[in-house]
């Protein structure tokens, strides 16, 4: 493909260096047009038999450059808008779309610990609640718009060296044209899907079909990652070791019942989970009350979808904790609110490099596992010179604002980097072994007795 030439309204495109792959077409740099990218749908040929290239997706792109001209929604966001339509030089058939050339990494190198020290230059949670706050003014943006986005997957959310937020293929966005014919979302992460999307199986259901409350609740899924070092709000391991023998729920199942052990307790908080309970204060735990605070029986009534925060509250309360963070006095990078007992960063033993963990005398998480608890004996505080020195403040300016031109290696912050295989397959094998032992005990009992 490369070096094929493509026409639009706006002059002539020729395809450069594949950038990606995906399900429904490739995108392109163009070799004449450094500033611009494209992307090519697949057309039932040599991609498969996955057709996109359609005439409903031509006028979906038609009416997305209508409603929105040029890309930018606010200083600390910009959205990859489509700036002209492509077309076949040879047959004139439709083939794509142009868009802005993007900077910036995937919105998850927040929470991969070995990265965003690398990207950031220095990390703490200001950068995360920065990103939350972006992502959040974003979404409340483009709702006036009445632009719905759908889907949530993280490799469309990215951001930049300064903490902007980026959207990326935007063509799956969900929008309604002038005379009101609906262009839908063709697919869509279940993880950060809402409950009573949960149970549809095809998203060309009619009853399909995504809006501002479905975005309420991904936009919250993903503001619970950003705060909570990578952990969604429905990843709990089975505290029951009958339960955890069998075959524990999904994820999916989670979220349609609303068993979150930050919110309601039900099931195990994973191993490195920050202390929720402690570190969040109590204006943004009751908005995470208001998403998540559900149960199997009011998951998808109305009253419970239309109570999940909008993305104005959203900007409002975030932008109030930027404000009320404190910083740790054994560690500089660690900010936390100026509320929480101790800081939670150094009761997880986080940057170990930098900080000696140093719970206080008594210090529990508010869930504890089955197995019984050593009590925690405090320890006295050894300071430890940093590995890591800052440059000068021109250099440092410098650092932070030089464009990109390694991309991190995807593999490196794939999404199952969230949980350790090997630590998931332990775990489930001691719960396994409990069971066992159980149940053994039991029928050793009977046959006694």
């Amino acid at each position: 493909m490369k070096g094929t030439s493509f026409i639009g309204s706006k002059g002539e495109y020729i395809l450069g260096d594949l950038v990606d792959n995906g399900a429904e077409g490739s995108v392109y740099k163009l070799a004449n047009r450094p500033d611009l990218l494209v992307k090519i749908y697949n057309d039932g040929g040599i991609a498969g038999d996955n057709i996109v290239a359609t005439k409903e997706t031509e006028d979906k792109l038609r009416t997305m450059m209508t409603l929105v001209r040029g890309g930018d929604v606010d200083r600390f966001s910009t959205v990859a808008w489509p700036v002209d339509i492509i077309y076949r030089r040879t047959d004139r058939k439709f083939a794509g779309f142009v868009m802005p050339a993007v900077k910036g990494q995937s919105i998850y190198i927040l929470e991969a610990e070995g990265l965003r020290n690398d990207y950031f230059g220095e990390y703490d949670w200001r950068n995360s609640i920065q990103a939350a706050y972006n992502l959040a003014c974003m979404t409340a943006e483009l709702h006036k718009k009445n632009i719905v986005l759908g889907d949530w997957n993280i490799r469309n959310i990215r951001i930049t060296k300064k903490g902007a937020i980026v959207l990326i293929d935007n063509d799956g966005f969900t929008i309604r044209s002038a005379g009101g014919r609906l262009f839908k979302s063709k697919g869509a992460r279940p993880e950060y899907m809402a409950p009573e999307m949960q149970g549809i199986r095809n998203l060309s259901d009619p009853r399909a079909v995504f809006n501002e409350y479905t975005d309420r609740y991904g936009l919250s899924v993903h503001i619970f990652e950003l705060l909570m070092n990578g952990e969604h709000p429905f990843n709990a391991r089975q505290a029951d070791p009958y339960a955890a023998s069998m075959n524990a729920p999904k994820m999916m199942m989670s979220i349609l019942k609303g068993e979150s052990p930050y919110i309601n307790g039900i099931g195990r908080i994973p191993r490195h989970s920050p202390d929720y309970c402690r570190m969040m204060p109590p204006y943004i735990k009751e908005m995470f009350n208001r998403a998540f605070g559900y149960d199997a029986a009011n998951s998808i009534k109305l009253e419970t979808i239309k109570n999940r925060p909008s993305a104005e509250e959203w900007s409002r309360a975030l932008n109030r904790l930027r404000q009320d963070l404190h910083v740790c006095t054994r560690h500089r990078h660690h900010l936390y609110w100026r509320g929480a007992p101790e800081c939670p960063w150094c009761a997880m033993g986080m940057d170990d490099d930098y900080c000696i963990r140093n719970l206080p005398e008594g210090y529990q998480p508010r869930f504890i596992p089955m197995q019984a608890v050593n009590p925690i004996q405090a320890k006295p505080v050894i300071r430890r010179q940093s590995d890591f020195v800052l440059p000068p403040s021109e250099l440092m300016k410098k650092y932070l604002n030089e464009p990109i031109y390694r991309p991190v290696r995807q593999e490196m912050i794939h999404e199952e980097e969230r949980h350790s295989d090997s630590e998931e397959a332990w775990e489930n094998l001691k719960d396994a072994v409990l069971g066992i032992a159980a149940l053994a005990a039991v029928v050793i009992c009977i046959v006694l007795i």
